[in-house]
């Protein structure tokens, strides 16, 4: 989950053990942001939220593998997609020869390298399938497939 995956688990613990009064009124004091709604319910029952649950069918309407001369996926709900079920993280540890991008490659099942590119702020990430050389830990050329 990440860094704050140990707060989300205290915080959680916190919140169910609280008398159901007390649940009540930290939710009128700290009120689930408009976008998060469901969230309070979601910790309560387990129920997913709308949100969540549009999400996921955006998701799965999106589920399309990448055809051959396909080069570059930019829709976000395909990028999840692929990155949820399409493609895997390589053992292998390479990194782009040209940018030196490393803990986002990823391969697909005809042994392509996709490269998951974040861009500065205000861009969605999309994914490009990398062609170039893919150098390893030992600053040696790696060879295709990666796996």
């Amino acid at each position: 989950m990440g860094f704050g995956e140990k707060h989300w688990h205290e915080w959680c613990s916190f919140f169910s053990a609280l008398p159901e009064i007390e649940r009540t009124r930290y939710q009128v004091n700290w009120p689930e942001p408009e976008d998060w709604g469901g969230f309070y319910q979601f910790i309560q029952t387990g129920e997913p939220p709308p949100w969540y649950v549009e999400r996921q069918r955006r998701i799965a309407a999106a589920a399309r593998a990448p055809e051959e001369n396909e080069v570059e996926i930019r829709d976000t709900d395909r990028v999840a997609w692929m990155l949820q079920t399409y493609l895997k993280k390589p053992k292998t540890v390479a990194r782009l020869w040209d940018y030196g991008c490393s803990d986002h490659l990823y391969s697909d099942p005809q042994g392509n390298t996709w490269c998951l590119c974040v861009p500065v702020e205000g861009q969605l990430p999309y994914l490009y399938k990398y062609e170039g050389v893919l150098i390893g830990e030992d600053n040696l050329e790696v060879k295709r497939p990666i796996s």
